[in-house]
Order: C-alpha cells, then structure tokens, then sequence
C-alpha cells in the first residue's frame, strides 16, 4: 500500500485567517476586548494623529474590530514583505517598532488592506498571551487541530527542498523554477501548510468551532466571527473580523486570497451548506483559484440570472464627474515607496461610452457597468471577475475624508480619484 506524501505551500496571507482565529481566542479568554484602544495592549505608542499633511491632526483611537476590517487607517509598504536572505529577518517585536507605519486616514473610514495591521494584532495576541506568536498557535490552534505540517516559522533551505513544493514562475511563456523566499511578518503571511491541515482548521470554523473533540472556539464566538463588521453599502460584500465576503452564485461566501512571490492561495467557505475549498499551487496565475471556485460554484449551485441593463435618461451625464483614475488607498504617501505605489499597479480607471456604459478597467480587464441607482454601478460580466479581493460585481462612489471621489467595492480595498495634476505629471 502505498503513502501520499503532502508537500507544503507558502500561503501567504491566508495565513491572517488562522491569526485572527487566535485573536478571537483572547477575546472569548477575556484578555481582549475588540473595541479598546490597541495602545492598551502595547509596550510602545500608537501616534493618534494623522499625518500633519493630511490636515487633520487627530483621530479616532485605533482598536482591534479596525485591524480585523483593515480600517486602521495606516499607510502601507509593500517593499517590507519578502526577503531573501535569513539575515534580513527581524523577530515580531522589531519589526512592528521598526516598521510603525504613518496613519493616513481616520479609523474606521476607509478600507485600506494592511499587512502592519495583521503584524499588530499577532504582537497583541503574543503580549497578552506571554508566548512567541508562533508558539501560541501551535499551542492553540495547530496541535488541537492536529495541524501537524503547519507552521509560522520560516523554513529553512534544506526544509524548503525536502518539505516545501517546488515552486515555479511564469516568465516569457516558459515556467521557471523558483528559488527561496522569506515573508514578513510572520502573523501576516510566513505560514507553510498542506491541505489537509488546512481541511481540519476549515472543518472547526464550519463546525461551530469543533474538530474532533476539541474546540478552538465556542460557536457563539465563531459567529460573531463571521458577522458583518464593515461594509460601504448594504449590496456590497464587506470584512467579517478577518474574513472578506462576498456572494458568489446567491451563495454567502467568506474567503481569503493570499499571494507571494512564488505562490498563489485561497480558502473558501460556504457556511449555508456546510463547504469548504482550500486551493494552493505555483506558477504565477494569480487568479487560477477563483476561477477554479467559480467553475465548482457553477457546477454545484448553477444560477439561470442574466445580468441585464440599459443607462436611463441622463446617466451618461450623472457618469462624466467618475471618469479618471483611481488609485488603490492601500499605499505610502511619506515613504520613497509612494512612487511604486503609483506606478506599481492598484489602478482602476473610468471611462464612459456613448450609450452611457461606464467602462471600468481594473487589473488589464475592461468591463462594463450599468447605473442601477445614482453612484451604484452593476457589472454586466457574468461569472469570475478580475479583482483580486472580491468579486467586483458591483462599484459604489463615495467620498474619502478629503473630499475626494472614492470608489468602493467588495472585500477590504478602496481607491481614491487621483488629482489631476498627478495624472499631469505620470502622462509627462
């Protein structure tokens, strides 16, 4: 009889669902409370302003349901995340003082995917717990759950060789094979799993907290888990604490996507009927494993809806004042990383045809979009859309606290009108 020998994948930030799971944990110890000043847990000084340049000089105080929404408000660094060398790693404790990014929006406002956040709620949960991060969730998480191929540490090259699947990468129409990379933080995206360790943890969170006789959770804890906890518009999918959501096929869905360099993750569960989908793989399709979803989800739970709709009289107008581009709110505005954060993808952009179609383009994909009510705009796309943290099915405008247009869709992400002069200046 012969063994399958699970590899492991680098799972990137799929990884925040098992940190706030943990998280979630404290709380149900009472050693949390999801809506106190995080500074209460910290041994150094969240600054409570935002940046002077932004002409607000206070804000709300920065709580745990913000982090687990990703409405921190912080600025981001994408730079920080992979490493190379063993050298260029710094325990939790370093990097989250090392790294204190600048807060650029009010707390609770804006949607701005933050990996720091993530770090930040991993180094409460190891200060109010007294365990290395990594310790407390092989403690609490990894061994009730008989999750015994998973860890936070990062592995080593010999570990990477013998334990790891190889990884590849799509250069020039060819698959490369890859090398070694390191992820920081840890709490944010440094975890190796299979899938069958991955089975077990969404088995828990489907079973009311419980895996074979043990119990991570309580399901009343659980629940309140994959509640609702922010949103910019009732149709659209918001953030759980530390899942995003979104409807796929009339089915109520909670996920998370992660990406690195060399690997591509998403975990999928559908509560209402009691399933969950765990996909990783390499080789540089970023989106593979959503339309892998949307083929199970068309296959399983078909839906006969055709998406219909014509401009009424004087949308084409009502459009004009959203034509531009946007620029994704996840960035650096104080670091030399804020160029990258321009020119390094993020963007959106607006137009509007003739017949008064808006025409959204978001990651090298044009789709049209029909006024269904002034500012709400649904997609005529059926099926699998190209966003990368939800199903992009519908845009709501909005206005950010500086006054600027906002585009708001799906999952914890959202993009502001860029200025003209700005556009000036990237087209000269």
């Amino acid at each position: 009889m012969g063994f399958i020998i699970l590899k492991m994948y680098h799972i990137g930030s799929t990884s925040k669902l098992i940190t706030w799971t943990a998280v979630m944990q404290r709380v149900e110890a009472g050693k949390l409370d999801l809506n106190t000043d995080i500074n209460t847990y910290l041994d150094f000084e969240m600054p409570l302003g935002l940046e002077k340049s932004l002409g607000k000089t206070a804000t709300e105080p920065i709580t745990m349901t913000h982090l687990m929404t990703h409405t921190p408000g912080f600025e981001d660094y994408p730079g920080m995340l992979f490493r190379l060398s063993e050298d260029e790693l710094l325990p939790l404790n370093e990097y989250i003082k090392k790294y204190l990014p600048a807060r650029i929006f009010p707390a609770g406002e804006v949607a701005a995917y933050s990996n720091y956040g993530t770090a930040l709620a991993g180094y409460v949960v190891e200060r109010v717990s007294g365990l290395p991060f990594s310790e407390y969730i092989e403690k609490n998480i990894f061994t009730p759950l008989n999750m015994k191929s998973s860890t936070y540490r990062q592995l080593t090259t010999s570990d990477f060789s013998a334990r790891i699947a190889k990884p590849y990468r799509f250069i020039n129409g060819s698959y490369v094979e890859g090398s070694f990379e390191y992820i920081l933080p840890e709490p944010a995206g440094s975890m190796s799993t299979t899938a069958s360790d991955m089975a077990n943890f969404m088995i828990a969170h489907l079973s009311g907290g419980a895996y074979d006789g043990e119990q991570i959770l309580k399901e009343e804890t659980l629940n309140e888990m994959h509640k609702q906890r922010f949103t910019y518009d009732p149709d659209l999918g918001g953030m759980t604490l530390g899942f995003m959501e979104g409807v796929f096929n009339d089915k109520n869905v909670l996920f998370h996507s992660g990406g690195t360099m060399l690997y591509n993750t998403c975990l999928y569960l559908i509560p209402e009927v009691n399933t969950g989908i765990f996909i990783s793989y390499s080789g540089g399709n970023h989106l593979l494993h959503s339309e892998v979803f949307q083929e199970f989800m068309d296959f399983y739970y078909p839906i006969n809806t055709e998406i219909k709709g014509v401009p009424g009289e004087g949308s084409r107008e009502r459009a004009k004042k959203f034509i531009g581009e946007y620029q994704m709110n996840r960035r650096s505005i104080t670091t030399d990383e804020k160029i990258n954060s321009i020119l390094g993808g993020g963007i959106i952009t607006i137009d509007v045809n003739e017949d008064g179609y808006l025409l959204v383009t978001n990651v090298g994909e044009t789709n049209e979009f029909v006024e269904i009510e002034p500012g709400v705009y649904q997609n005529l796309r059926e099926g699998r859309t190209q966003d990368y943290f939800g199903n992009f099915h519908k845009i709501v405008f909005k206005t950010d606290h500086l006054g600027r247009i906002m585009l708001t869709t799906d999952g914890p992400m959202t993009y502001s009108k860029a200025p003209f002069i700005q556009l000036w200046v990237l087209q000269h």
